[in-house]
């Protein structure tokens, strides 16, 4: 069975190349680009992770994570975002956050996260579930 991934970004171009890169890598996508989508998208099906953007427009991604990880079993997140990293990192620790990319990102590299996340390695250095960048695999853009 294919993973499922949920994309929510208000940047449609965006969020559409990164549909169509991880649909050709075997992976069905739902795309959506505002919170209130993403809360509607969530309650009808189980997702493998959830890539989301911080800033949309009906509110902010982080919140977001936020009211979705108090369901059971909340799947890996990937934050995008194109403001500085150390701006939402301490949040993004609080919440769980496995992974985080800057834009601009080539499609490759973010390929490569979704592979890791996908099969159970978290890739944000000293997230607040303790793992460290080695538990990815070596080949891993964020095993700093």
């Amino acid at each position: 069975m294919p993973h499922h991934v949920l994309i929510v970004e208000d940047n449609l171009i965006l969020a559409k190349s990164i549909q169509r890169h991880l649909e050709r890598e075997g992976v069905e996508v739902t795309a959506v680009g505002s919170c209130e989508e993403a809360r509607r998208a969530f309650d009808t099906r189980r997702y493998d992770l959830i890539l989301t953007d911080v800033r949309l427009p009906d509110g902010v991604g982080l919140d977001l994570i936020e009211e979705i990880g108090r369901a059971p079993q909340r799947p890996p997140v990937l934050i995008i975002t194109g403001e500085e990293r150390l701006a939402w990192e301490q949040r993004a620790r609080e919440l769980g956050i496995e992974a985080f990319l800057v834009k601009p990102f080539a499609m490759a590299t973010l390929g490569q996260i979704v592979r890791c996340l996908l099969e159970g390695h978290c890739c944000f250095p000293r997230c607040s579930k303790g793992y460290e960048p080695h538990h990815c695999p070596e080949n891993c853009p964020l095993n700093l």
